[in-house]
């Protein structure tokens, strides 16, 4: 007899089904591109049409709801659940409220039903006329408690999505003069990244946690690339240009990134630029199971040795990494304790006088004895002149 073939998906899927009912949630309708992929298999970046709703019952029997015109993406997508569309083009939203009203209509007064926020940017009058009468609970803690650990599987695909992201770090490098137009730096990226088994990529603006200071991320791009002009897309090459790549591996994120200076650097560019990198390593250093989130902070402030002052920087320097960013994660106020299995995007940056600044980011895994650098290309200021 043939093994039984274990489908990841459906195991993620289940698994937040557990934490529903650990919440005593009756059904989860999400919305976000996360939170699909994690629990769905499914990558609505590219779908045509805004507002695609999962629905998952703490039963484990899950829906998705979506746009006639994103059918046969689901279909090719390998989803293996159930679903249901509303028409094209539907005016004055009749048939989309119908689908919802149909699926979601059963949860009515002693319901208690997690909800995204993402679930309610396009449908939250629908929703909320629907579900007026059940009890509304965040959705997030849920998920996130569903995802806080990867299973060898995520553990597997993280990798591959990190190697994708040394890749595109390094056609950057390789490729970059300054006379070079954001979309040919990306198209560049692009290339190398489809000969590598990639070509699709997620943004960090996706989630709010995710937002840094003076983001500049054209639409469809592969590449986040500050410092340069929005209108034109022309590099400044007397300023550094930060630069970070998102890369999805089968679902999974990557991450990397680094700064690149065209001319020698200031002496206070330079310092700025060393302090920052130490602090990076001194922060990725600390990372191991049983130590609190706000320890690795503390050691990425030491790293600092004060070259940088404190309202230069950005708050936050992790978060969690899966399908997609997740919540904060590494902070001075942070009392996570870190354990083998999660996975962190460390992402250090500092706002400078007169440009974009400086940052860098890699991916970090917590192991059972320590932690799992995913990222091997440098953290360091990178000269190319």
């Amino acid at each position: 007899m043939a093994p039984l073939t274990i489908n990841p998906v459906q195991q993620r899927a289940e698994r937040v089904a557990r934490h529903l009912q650990e919440a005593r949630a009756d059904v989860l309708i999400a919305g976000s591109a996360t939170a699909i992929a994690y629990v769905a298999g499914v990558n609505i970046r590219p779908f045509t049409a805004p507002g695609t709703l999962l629905v998952l019952e703490a039963s484990g029997t899950l829906r998705l709801l979506a746009s006639e015109a994103d059918r046969t993406a689901v279909e090719h997508s390998g989803y293996q659940g159930n679903a249901d569309y509303w028409p094209i083009g539907d005016v004055g939203g009749s048939g989309r409220q119908a689908v919802l009203a149909m699926y979601l209509g059963t949860f009515g007064a002693g319901s208690r039903v997690a909800l995204e926020g993402e679930a309610t940017q396009v449908h939250g009058p629908a929703l909320a006329a629907i579900l007026s009468q059940a009890e509304s609970v965040d959705a997030a803690p849920i998920l996130d408690a569903a995802a806080r650990i990867k299973d060898d599987e995520e553990l597997r695909l993280l990798r591959e999505a990190a190697n994708l992201a040394d890749i595109a770090y390094t056609a950057v490098v390789d490729r970059m003069t300054p006379e070079l137009r954001a979309y040919e730096i990306v198209r560049n990226v692009d290339r190398s990244l489809r000969s590598a088994g990639g070509g699709d990529a997620w943004s960090p603006l996706e989630h709010s946690a995710g937002v840094t200071r003076a983001s500049h991320f054209p639409k469809n791009s592969l590449v986040t690339l500050l410092g340069r002009v929005p209108e034109t897309g022309v590099l400044d090459p007397g300023q550094p240009l930060p630069f970070a790549l998102y890369p999805l591996s089968r679902l999974y994120t990557g991450a990397a990134g680094t700064t690149i200076v065209f001319e020698q650097p200031s002496a206070s560019l330079k310092s700025a630029a060393d302090a920052l990198s130490a602090a990076t390593e001194a922060a990725i250093a600390a990372v191991a199971p049983g130590v609190r989130a706000d320890e690795v902070y503390a050691a990425y402030k030491r790293g600092l040795q004060g070259a940088v002052a404190p309202e230069r920087l950005d708050p936050v320097i992790g978060y969690s990494v899966g399908t997609g960013v997740g919540r904060p994660l590494l902070s001075a106020g942070s009392n996570d304790v870190l354990e083998p299995g999660m996975a962190l995007s460390i992402r250090t940056a500092a706002n400078l006088d007169g440009g974009p600044g400086i940052a860098f980011q890699s991916t970090v895994l917590v192991t059972g004895s320590g932690h799992e650098r995913l990222n091997i290309v440098p953290q360091r200021l990178i000269h190319l002149y």
